[in-house]
Formats: C-alpha cells, sequence, structure tokens
C-alpha cells in the first residue's frame, strides 16, 4: 500500500487573504503538506521561517553575495534543496507558472516530481507570458502534470506549448459554508462570486 504523498508546497505569498485556494491546498490536499514561501523561488519554510538563516554572519554571506557575487539565488537554491531532502518530500506542487519555473531546476536536481497549478495571470497577463513564455516550454516537458481552472485557460497553455495529456482542468469550488448562507431577501444582500483584487 503507498503512503500519502510528501508535498512540497511552494507558495509565492504567505497565506494571502485574496489567495484562500492555495490556503484550501494547504490544508486540504490528502497528504503531508511542507508549506514553502516567500517569492516564485521561496525564501522561507513554516513553521521555521526563513531558510536563509538569521544569524549575522550568514545575514552577512547572503548581503556579500547579492550585492558582490550575485549569489542570492544559489544560495536560496541551496538550502532549499536541503530542507526538501530533510523532510523527505517527494513531490512539489508550484502555485502558479513562475513558481515553477523558478524551481525547476530544483526539482531536477533531486528528481522530484513536479504538479504546476496555472491560476490566472500566469497563463493570460501579457507581461508575464513574454517573459517567461520559453521557460514554460521547459517546465511543460519536465511537469508530472499541469492544472488550469477553465476552458480558456486551458486553450492559453495548450497554445503555449504545453501537451494535452499532461493538462487537467479542476475548477475552483465555494467552501462548503458557501452553501449553508441563508439570505434574508427583505434586506440588500451583496454576492461576490470573485476575488476583490
Amino acid at each position: 500500500m503507498n503512503s500519502a504523498p510528501r508535498i512540497a508546497l511552494f507558495s509565492p505569498n504567505k497565506e494571502a487573504y485574496s489567495e484562500s485556494f492555495i490556503q484550501r491546498h494547504k490544508n486540504l490536499l490528502n497528504g503531508e503538506i511542507f508549506y514553502f514561501y516567500g517569492g516564485f523561488l521561496p525564501h522561507s519554510h513554516e513553521p521555521v521561517g526563513n531558510i536563509l538563516g538569521n544569524d549575522w554572519f550568514r545575514s552577512l554571506l547572503i548581503n556579500f553575495g547579492r550585492g558582490i557575487l550575485n549569489r542570492e539565488q544559489y544560495d536560496r537554491e541551496y538550502q532549499i534543496k536541503r530542507k526538501l531532502r530533510k523532510l523527505k518530500a517527494n513531490i512539489i506542487l508550484a502555485e502558479y507558472g513562475p513558481t515553477a519555473v523558478h524551481s525547476l531546476e530544483i526539482c531536477k536536481e533531486l528528481r522530484l516530481p513536479l504538479i504546476v497549478h496555472f491560476h490566472g495571470f500566469d497563463a493570460s497577463y501579457k507581461e508575464t507570458l513574454t517573459k517567461y513564455k520559453a521557460d514554460y516550454i521547459k517546465v511543460f516537458e519536465y511537469a508530472s502534470a499541469i492544472i488550469c481552472v477553465s476552458d480558456p485557460m486551458k486553450k492559453k497553455l495548450l497554445a503555449l506549448g504545453c501537451p494535452e495529456k499532461k493538462l487537467h482542468k479542476v475548477r475552483y469550488c465555494p467552501d462548503s459554508k458557501f452553501f449553508k448562507i441563508k439570505p434574508n431577501y427583505l434586506e440588500k444582500n451583496l454576492l461576490s462570486i470573485s476575488r476583490f483584487v
């Protein structure tokens, strides 16, 4: 019998109020979740915080690397790989396409399957597509699965070169609490089926 997956969930933001869908992945996916956050290549891990460390020497080294040696990316990748090995993560779920792009080399080096969840701007915003189009091709080649949320997004990802056999449409759905709402139609009500962003 297979054990539950040990999922490293990479998210650019920590618990952003407008990203309830990511919090649902964090709290409801079947498996053990290791939550990494802070940029398209995360710099923090819950509950520890900044994986680059906080002592003065590491801070000096990181700032020296950023300013002089341009080593921040390498140092961050090194620390993420170290943490993933320690946690024995066996899959990475990248929230948003750019997160997958920045995580790709880590996945390859550790031979971890990559699942990419596209959410919106990452498959439709012109500047994002211009910046990441070539890198998306590499992600599509490596990833085990690509998740999108709608038919128009599916068409865009196919047009970008995503293989159809890897592409899965999983629509967002409301929290079960939504169905327990009993509106009073005698008073004014506001219903939003979206995010206020």
